[in-house]
């Protein structure tokens, strides 16, 4: 009776200390915020090389934005989630892109914001427009008609940080 009551507790023991080790390894490699994704669908893309003119609208939007401001964010915070942006693009000439976005288009804007063509042949379209504030380039593949919208600035006002937005777009 005493040896199986001193098995019995070296059993506990031995169980308490792999959970104990279990715990403290997944607090300790843990990715910080949880390491969360969003993932969609690979969708259907066409090739878009012989267009002018592009409609776009975001599968994925994300956001990244910092700030040492306690009633902020009092850190960096990420975002990503369902796009909801919508772009229209339009080659004007060899050096210009009209850019107009969905949220330009509902306030009235009907002109587009001119960015600076860096690149454009058959396999992709790259332009670029700084504005005093901010960066906002483009990047299609005219291959399958996917595109990347970003827009990072290096102050955000009152934040006193860098802050960036992306959205991953399908053409057509």
């Amino acid at each position: 009776m005493e040896q199986e009551k001193a098995k019995s507790s070296k059993t506990w023991i031995v169980l308490a200390v792999v959970v104990a080790f279990a715990a403290i390894a997944y607090f300790a490699y843990k990715p910080v915020g949880g390491g969360g994704k969003y993932k969609i669908a690979f969708p259907f893309t066409q090739s878009v090389v012989s267009n002018s003119t592009f409609a776009c609208e975001a599968l994925i939007d994300s956001s990244v934005t910092g700030s040492p401001v306690e009633y902020l964010t009092n850190g960096i915070e990420a975002t990503t989630g369902k796009g909801t942006n919508k772009v229209s693009l339009q080659i004007k000439d060899d050096k210009t892109l009209s850019f107009l976005s969905g949220a330009s288009f509902n306030a009235g804007d009907v002109g587009g914001v001119d960015f600076s063509i860096v690149k454009n042949d058959d396999k992709e379209l790259v332009a670029a427009m700084w504005n005093g504030t901010s960066m906002n380039t483009v990047v299609l593949n005219k291959k399958n008609g996917l595109a990347i919208w970003s827009k990072s600035r290096s102050d955000f006002p009152t934040y006193d940080a860098p802050s960036a937005d992306l959205s991953y777009l399908i053409c057509r």
